[in-house]
């Protein structure tokens, strides 16, 4: 996804992490605007992480990148905290639509998810 962000002059990857208590860690370190998660992290997982971060990073964003395509995961991960959902099987079409949606405090979900009945 780095090369993919790379793409947006403006935007730096400021840390990674491989699992989630690592990424609560250099979350509060960093401080960044933007937090992207896969939902299955090691030690915590992305959901846990999302609402740790919405504490401790209250002002940055998050976008999930999920591999299950379902309302349920979408739900819960915006329930968590975050304002975007995307769907690994999208991250090339709508990565960067999801961020510049996020980031100006607009909520993006994968197309073919429906949130409402």
């Amino acid at each position: 996804m780095g090369t993919l962000l790379g793409v947006t002059p403006e935007w730096k990857i400021i840390g990674e992490a491989s699992d989630g208590a690592e990424a609560v860690r250099k979350a509060k370190e960093i401080q960044p605007d933007l937090v992207l998660l896969d939902v299955d992290l090691p030690t915590l997982n992305g959901f846990e992480v999302a609402r740790q971060l919405k504490v401790a990073v209250p002002n940055a964003k998050i976008v999930f990148v999920a591999a299950e395509n379902s309302r349920e995961m979408a739900v819960a991960a915006l329930g968590a905290g975050a304002l975007g959902f995307v769907l690994k099987s999208q991250v090339v079409s709508e990565l960067l639509v999801a961020i510049n949606a996020v980031l100006n405090d607009k909520p993006f979900v994968s197309k073919g998810i429906a949130l409402s009945d």
